[in-house]
């Protein structure tokens, strides 16, 4: 399957095409709580493009960086940020990292990486952590999903006790009932699955 995917990337490079497929979208609506000055929910959409597109995409970048790097000379307009470092993006678009609560997590494998990083935003140094919570996935720094996985365990082991609780209340369980349980919890359980 990989020299495919080569066969194509590299058919795509020669002919400078970026596949109409690859930039299409599926937007995912995620309810963040309701606002309590508001009362109407809020939600965080979420566009997922597809993973060979990213792929693709990486290695254009990173083709651009080089011959950045290997013609000095070549200037970006000043408009042109897609190559600078994240944190002046940031400030020159007149944006604020929310400090209070920014988390870092460094992935690495096995062996984790001999230098501690050091981020620091705005004066405040930001120290990295094992775990962190990012849309509802626990990701931890080997990539290991263990503690998605507990927590995803315990959330659905909740949903199933107070929905075991209600079914006997609503005359048993019915074909419909039945279904809508083990789609809720299949829902708990397969979020954040690759789509």
């Amino acid at each position: 399957m990989i020299d495919r995917v080569l066969v194509c990337f590299n058919a795509c490079m020669r002919e400078g095409v970026f596949p109409g497929a690859w930039k299409r979208a599926k937007l995912a609506l995620i309810p963040k709580g309701v606002a309590q000055d508001e009362g109407l929910p809020k939600i965080r959409p979420i566009c997922l493009l597809d993973e060979i597109g990213k792929i693709f995409e990486y290695i254009i970048a990173e083709r651009i960086k080089l011959w950045m790097k290997e013609n000095p000379k070549a200037r970006l307009s000043k408009s042109q940020y897609g190559f600078m470092e994240v944190i002046k993006r940031i400030k020159d678009l007149g944006l604020k990292v929310s400090v209070p609560n920014p988390e870092v997590i460094v992935f690495h494998g096995r062996v984790k990486p001999d230098k501690v990083v050091k981020i620091i935003v705005d004066g405040e140094s930001i120290s990295a952590k094992k775990t962190m919570k990012y849309l509802g996935v626990v990701l931890d720094s080997r990539l290991s999903f263990k503690e998605h996985f507990a927590y995803t365990e315990e959330k659905a082991t909740k949903v199933v006790r107070a929905l075991g609780r209600l079914m006997p209340n609503l005359k048993g369980p019915r074909e419909a009932k039945r279904r809508l349980f083990a789609n809720v919890i299949m829902s708990i359980l397969t979020y954040g699955a690759p789509v």
